[in-house]
């Protein structure tokens, strides 16, 4: 029996099999899935946009989610609430919602994805994370078959994390999330730009004759995307590979005293404690372009590994399929991890899911 290739499953495009590939566009496709209780382990994909294959053969059957369908649940005089589908696109669902006159989620714009990993990961980007939005997330017990609805504390949110990545998580799978949008009015719209850079587009799209609009911010997050982060149709990557690390003030104070240009921020939620900008540690370690084999930290983003096995290096290479596996990806990491801790004493974490 033939595997199923999920090389053009994934953003990075690692070379990796499942035992099976099932499309699932009806929840009674997941309802039979479970009463026949097969004993391949079931991995739900969306598009693929955050998950690391670590192994070429990947065991049990990858179940690809395409449900589909947005259609409001409540609404006030302000607000509205959208259940949308897990199969449904996210940058899709942010225009979607700014073309119906609602805001709320223009700062989460270009994120790749769909929407039922949304919640996995706790999208997030300029200010704004998608708990913030979260009404509920309705999910499928894998075990019974039973559906129920989680709200954002059960949800555990965190800095991109939630409950679905932890290990008790791994019993749900996700069918849709209910999110909260604001009707847009000129007068009430309080757009958030405490992020600098898009403050300064959005002021220059302004300068440009555009109104401050939910549209116009989602066209300068967009715009600041697209020269900062390569696009994974043209070079496979899964955006963001570290997290920013958490350290104590003591270790910050004393990487300050060292580092004059150290990017850090407070930590609301943690007192005495400063997030750190990963790639600022990723760049002035000297690893900014650094390549391994098929594998490179990216010449522009040194918080992005990129998949440059298809880039030819010589004219014997051109036409001919490379490969990068998952093995390779995962070196270069961990080589990045070392020098980091060698340099800084700190720990970086990897973001995207690593399937074994």
């Amino acid at each position: 029996m033939s595997r199923f290739d999920l090389t053009c499953y994934n953003t990075l495009r690692l070379s990796a099999s499942a035992d099976q590939g099932i499309k699932i566009t009806q929840r009674e496709q997941l309802l039979t899935l479970i009463e026949k209780r097969p004993q391949a382990p079931l991995l739900v994909m969306g598009e693929g946009s955050n998950m690391v294959f670590a192994s070429e053969q990947v065991s049990g059957i990858a179940l690809l989610m395409r449900l589909t369908g947005v259609r409001q649940v409540a609404q006030t005089r302000h607000t509205v609430t959208w259940r949308v589908a897990a199969g449904e696109s996210w940058h899709g669902l942010v225009q979607t919602s700014l073309c119906a006159g609602l805001c709320g989620l223009e700062n989460l714009s270009l994120i790749p994805g769909t929407v039922g990993a949304a919640p996995v990961q706790n999208i997030g980007a300029y200010g704004v994370e998608l708990s913030e939005r979260v009404v509920q997330v309705e999910v499928m017990e894998r075990e019974s078959g039973a559906v129920r609805f989680l709200t954002p504390d059960a949800c555990q949110f965190g800095y991109r994390s939630s409950l679905f990545k932890a290990p008790e998580g791994a019993s749900y799978i996700i069918l849709s999330v209910d999110v909260r949008l604001d009707r847009y009015h000129p007068t009430r719209y309080r757009p958030q730009l405490g992020y600098g850079q898009l403050a300064s587009r959005v002021a220059a799209f302004q300068a440009g004759g555009l109104a401050l609009t939910p549209s116009t911010v989602s066209r300068a997050v967009m715009a600041i995307r697209r020269e900062k982060l390569p696009d994974p149709n043209r070079l496979p990557n899964v955006g963001s590979f570290f997290k920013n690390p958490t350290v104590s003030r003591a270790h910050y104070e004393r990487l300050r005293r060292r580092y004059s240009t150290l990017v850090a921020y407070p930590v609301p939620q943690q007192a005495e404690h400063y997030k750190l900008a990963a790639g600022w540690l990723i760049e002035q370690a000297g690893l900014k372009g650094y390549r391994m084999g098929p594998v490179a930290v990216h010449k522009q983003q040194a918080l992005v590994l990129v998949n440059c096995a298809q880039e030819p290096t010589s004219g014997a290479a051109v036409g001919r399929k490379a490969v990068c596996r998952g093995r390779d990806l995962l070196a270069l990491a961990e080589h990045i991890q070392a020098v980091v801790m060698d340099q800084y004493g700190v720990a970086l974490e990897v973001e995207p899911k690593v399937v074994v």
